[in-house]
């Protein structure tokens, strides 16, 4: 009883900090004992008490009781943990070494077979599919890279993922110099090669985010897909039986890219959408302006309808992105009638000169780039809320000034 009571108190509350070791012992030993016949059970309520050190404990008392039954106690759903076969292998390595039994070593392999050594990463030569070797781990194959960009000046980190042949999975990571071979790199980053310049841009004009207004209806489906998706990838993916789109014929030409407004939406266009869809329940996305560097990005100083027509009307240069903020623009209305449009010398810097004016970004926006997801009124945040239950809102909010802002507030 006393044992009992001692052990228990140790492996759920009072495990002094200087006496961890001496408590995990006799914790694990309990633990065992009093689990002995559903050992199963035991493990679980010693990895789930609360307390201090309750992993060391779990492995204490996993291990007596995988002493006393073997492993063929070890149920199917435990061996999908991450790298099961490593830990396994792990074990009989530590089993050979404790019986001085002859140990495998792993061996350096011989530049003939084009393995790349990763104990020492100094430059970016790596592809998926490489072979790698780490002396601690042996060989193994690279299963993914990525490459982001960082805050430092002429930096990013290559990060890529390998798994090795004894069974253990490992992520990289190293921060390198963008040196001579910038180009190739910025686009394999999937960002613009000037993208700082962008940066800049934004920065000196204080925009906070891009605007997509779409229906109610359709929110649920991009917090499903994790992603909003352009025209073509709703295509492509079977999800435009399921959707409203708002304007299949203005899109004719760029259904592959998604619409969005800088700063605000395209009143006109919204105010338009809203008396033609009466019926429908609206909500506006504030997304990161990031994306205005993406590599593939493109810019439309009007309604991109009209100015596909004229030359060098759409493009994704800086040059192009400065347009949208010039003080007199160029273009055509409706009936092709060209005419002069003045920059409003109150307008805030981070609108562009026509409340028209779009950023088109390719294919797919993540879910992680919608900043806020925006509603009129408490009523429709609430019947918002309710029906996207299942998912995270927490981003949900009532903004009604953008729904029509007032582009002369600063």
């Amino acid at each position: 009883m006393i044992f009992s009571f001692f052990g228990s108190l140790c492996a759920l509350r009072y495990i002094s900090p200087k006496s961890l070791g001496t408590s995990t012992v006799i914790a694990g030993v309990y633990l065992a004992c009093k689990y002995s016949k559903t050992h199963l059970y035991g493990i679980e309520q010693a990895v789930n008490s609360i307390g201090t050190k309750t992993n060391c404990i779990a492995a204490f008392a996993g291990g007596l009781i995988g002493a006393l039954h073997g492993e063929s106690i070890i149920p199917q759903r435990w061996k999908r943990v991450q790298d099961y076969n490593y830990i396994d292998r792990v074990s009989k390595r530590l089993l050979e070494i404790h019986e001085d039994r002859r140990v495998e070593k792993i061996e350096r392999p011989s530049n003939e077979k084009g393995i790349k050594s990763i104990s020492e990463i100094e430059d970016d030569s790596f592809k998926v599919g490489d072979k790698v070797f780490l002396e601690t781990l042996g060989e193994g194959k690279i299963k993914t890279i990525n490459r982001q960009v960082t805050l430092d000046e002429d930096r990013y980190n290559l990060i890529f993922d390998v798994q090795f042949e004894i069974g253990q999975s490992c992520r990289f990571v190293r921060r390198l110099s963008l040196k001579h071979d910038y180009k190739k790199l910025q686009n394999e980053i999937g960002l613009k090669i000037d993208y700082k310049k962008f940066q800049d841009e934004i920065e000196k004009r204080a925009i906070e985010y891009l605007i997509h207004f779409t229906s109610t209806h359709n929110l649920s489906y991009i917090l499903k897909d994790k992603k909003l998706m352009s025209v073509e990838k709703l295509k492509d993916s079977g999800r435009i039986k399921d959707v409203l789109i708002n304007d299949e014929k203005r899109l004719e030409d760029l259904k592959n890219y998604i619409n969005l407004s800088l700063s605000g939406p395209n009143t006109e266009m919204f105010r338009t959408k809203r008396r033609d869809y009466k019926n429908r329940s609206w909500c506006v996305l504030k997304i990161d302006p990031k994306h205005i560097y993406d590599r593939e990005t493109m810019f439309s100083y009007y309604n991109a309808a009209n100015t596909m027509k004229l030359q060098n009307g759409i493009s994704g240069d800086l040059s192009q992105f400065k347009k949208l903020f010039k003080k007199e623009l160029h273009t055509t209305n409706s009936y092709g009638t060209l005419k002069v449009m003045t920059r409003d010398f109150q307008l805030p810097p981070r609108y562009p000169t026509s409340v028209q004016a779009e950023i088109l970004v390719k294919d797919c926006i993540p879910l992680r780039s919608i900043l806020e997801v925006c509603f009129e009124s408490k009523e429709k945040l609430a019947e918002a809320k309710t029906l996207m239950c299942s998912h995270d809102t927490s981003n949900f909010l009532i903004d009604n000034e953008i729904f029509s802002p007032n582009r002369n507030r600063l």
